[in-house]
């Protein structure tokens, strides 16, 4: 029966020591004590398409909003270790790890911001003959967020000429694009094409601007 101030702290992780030079773990995964991520997604799209000629010309707009949740904690149960197993019986620890919010509320830990891109496309799908096709077409994003980073007022003194407060608000990106369909016989076809492409954004490596900025974590 592990003695105080032991009891009750049965979902933190124990490490016990041993002579041999190897340990033993007890208790949960110290990156599953506090770690949930949620993302919410919203798309809206409108799309149109004319025909003119051997033109198939098709053009919208979309917008994508994202709202996330991620809490990531290592710790946030307490990491105890033991020098010995006996050290162990005794309730002995020589060290405590220990992560989580100022607020000492795990979910105060969590990243929470929105983001959202607007989209507006044009694609012409020219059919130049039979064996031809050639498409052309361009895509212009605009990035955006009413949520910044908690300021380190460390951080910002230290004199490196911005904070941590930068976001991808306002950021945008254009992107041209350019194929091509041809047919050299019955059996083999020829394709080709050349652009810029943008999308799958790492929102959990931008969470961490929100969740380690120096302010929100302690240890």
């Amino acid at each position: 029966t592990l003695q105080e101030p032991l009891r009750g702290n049965e979902f933190a992780q124990f490490q016990v020591k041993l002579a041999s030079g190897s340990s033993i773990y007890l208790g949960p995964d110290i990156y599953r004590h506090g770690n949930q991520l949620t993302n919410d997604t919203w798309n809206v799209k409108f799309k149109a398409t004319y025909y003119t000629g051997d033109h198939e010309l098709k053009f919208g707009y979309e917008r994508e909003m994202v709202d996330v949740f991620n809490l990531f904690l290592p710790d946030s149960n307490g990491r105890y270790v033991f020098d010995s197993m006996q050290d162990f019986i005794d309730g002995n620890a020589s060290s405590l790890y220990y992560s989580n919010a100022t607020s000492n509320v795990k979910a105060d830990g969590g990243a929470k911001f929105k983001t959202n891109v607007d989209t507006l496309f044009v694609e012409d799908t020219w059919t130049v003959n039979d064996d031809l096709t050639v498409n052309l077409g361009l895509r212009y994003e605009r990035y955006g967020t009413g949520d910044a980073p908690t300021l380190n007022a460390n951080f910002a003194a230290a004199g490196y000429g911005f904070d941590n407060t930068e976001t991808l608000n306002g950021r945008d990106l254009i992107s041209p694009r350019f194929g091509f369909n041809y047919i050299l016989d019955e059996r083999t076809t020829l394709r080709g094409g050349i652009g810029r492409f943008g999308g799958g954004n790492p929102n959990v490596w931008i969470s961490n601007n929100y969740t380690n900025d120096g302010v929100t974590i302690v240890n």
